[in-house]
Order: C-alpha cells, then structure tokens, then sequence
C-alpha cells in the first residue's frame, strides 16, 4: 500500500490558468482514487475550493496559507500521511496531471517499491512528476523547480519515463485527458489557447 501526497497551489497562482488548474487538479485526484493499491490520499492546499472538493471525494485534507512553498508543502503532507499509515511508503504527485491513468500510477509504484527513494520526470526531463520515499518524515528533494538534479544527487532511483504515459505530460490538453479536462476545453474552446499561452501541452 502506497500513501500519496498531492500538494496543489492555489488555483489563481498556479502556472496553469485558473479553470485549467482546477481541471487537471479534478483529473489527477480522481486517477489516484481509481489506482489499486493506495491507501490515505492527502492534499495539502490553501485553496478553499481545492479543500473542499478534496474532502468531498474522500482526500485527507492538509490546509495551509494562501501560497505555501512546495518545499513546506511536501513536508507537512508527508507528515500527515506518515501520521495516517505509519510505515507505509509515500508518493509525492505534482496536481496537474491530467493524463494520468491509473496503469501509469501502478507502473510507477510497483517499480519504485524496490528503492528508498525513487522519482519520474517529465518527458523533458526538466520537471519531477512523482518522488517516492519508503521514509516519509525525510521527504526529500520534492517537485520543485531543478529538483530532478536534486534528486539525481541524493541516489534516488530514476523511474524509466513512459513517452505515452500520463506522468510524463504535466499540463497536457490533448484528447488523452481526463473527463474534466476534457470537458473544460469543450466547453470552452478558448481554454486551449490560455494552456497554450502557458506554455501547456
């Protein structure tokens, strides 16, 4: 059994317009709720609305401030689920991953069970997507800007990058998104441009 941490910035300080954000949040929640093998789910938030939706579909909340740095972010959430399954492994998520699929997730876990400390990048490279510790109060290095370098240096295991897998298309807006996502840019065209102005893919 895995416990996972989502830690999701408030929707209008997000890197993501607001809708989007809200999106690929919704998306990312409901695939790690689908995933076999998870156990408490907490998201660390100062947004009322990511709060409040997190609660609703059976997340442990973990609220902060308006604007809590990923860094403080990851720790408390670690914390929470370490106090929630004492013993049990953690995956640190990023939140806008609205690709994810649950296979992709369970992909992932399994192989990282096998190390202390594991990660999975973007396909770029340049962004860590997932961190996994077997040593939830030593969280590690996170999700933060330059963290897959942090990571590297630390001798964390460095999960293989699926090209086609959602873990490696944070932000993505193409037809492999989740329902709301998709739902989002259906209903409004113009949210494709907004993802795109943003430098979404």
């Amino acid at each position: 059994m895995w416990s996972i941490v989502l830690t999701v910035a408030a929707f209008g300080r997000a890197p993501h317009p607001p809708e989007l954000a809200h999106a690929f949040f919704l998306d990312t929640l409901c695939a790690v709720r689908a995933t076999p093998g998870t156990g408490p789910i907490v998201v660390v938030t100062g947004d009322p609305l990511a709060a409040e939706q997190a609660g609703v579909l059976g997340a442990e909340v973990c609220a902060e401030g308006p604007d809590p740095t990923p860094a403080t972010a990851a720790r408390r959430g670690c914390a929470r689920a370490a106090r929630l399954a004492p013993g049990t492994p953690v995956a640190l998520l990023r939140a806008d991953l609205p690709a994810l699929r649950p296979a992709d997730l369970t992909t992932a876990l399994t192989r990282a069970r096998a190390h202390p400390h594991a990660y999975a990048t973007d396909a770029s490279g340049t962004l860590t997507t997932l961190s996994t510790t077997r040593f939830p109060r030593v969280p590690g290095p996170g999700l933060g800007p330059g963290s897959p370098a942090h990571h590297r240096a630390r001798g964390s295991y460095p999960l293989p990058v699926l090209p086609a897998g959602g873990l490696a298309h944070p932000g993505a807006t193409g037809p492999e998104t989740g329902m709301y996502t998709r739902a989002l840019l259906h209903l409004r065209p113009s949210a494709r441009e907004m993802a795109a102005a943003s430098g979404a893919s």
